[in-house]
């Protein structure tokens, strides 16, 4: 029994009343197992916050000024090296 569907590698296909193909993904019997995705931000601001532990990237342009991303290189590699491409 076709009952209008028809499976294509990536995913099921399913063919619409106007005959065009819409796609529907595969739902895993795991599903169920998987994490839910956190929010990165909440994670930093909280171990922040909470515990002192500061998560940065230098090239966020957007949250912070040149002169901190260069502070912010400068104490990531006295505390952990220079990058190789920065040696």
């Amino acid at each position: 029994m076709n009952n209008g569907r028809s499976f294509k590698s990536g995913g099921m296909v399913r063919r619409a009343q106007d005959g065009n193909k819409d796609e529907v993904p595969i739902k895993s019997s795991l599903a169920s197992l998987q994490g839910k995705s956190m929010d990165t931000y909440s994670v930093k601001r909280d171990g922040w916050l909470n515990e002192e532990i500061l998560v940065i990237t230098p090239d966020d342009a957007t949250r912070l000024t040149p002169i901190e991303q260069q502070v912010a290189r400068k104490i990531g590699n006295k505390l952990y090296g220079a990058k190789l491409n920065e040696r």
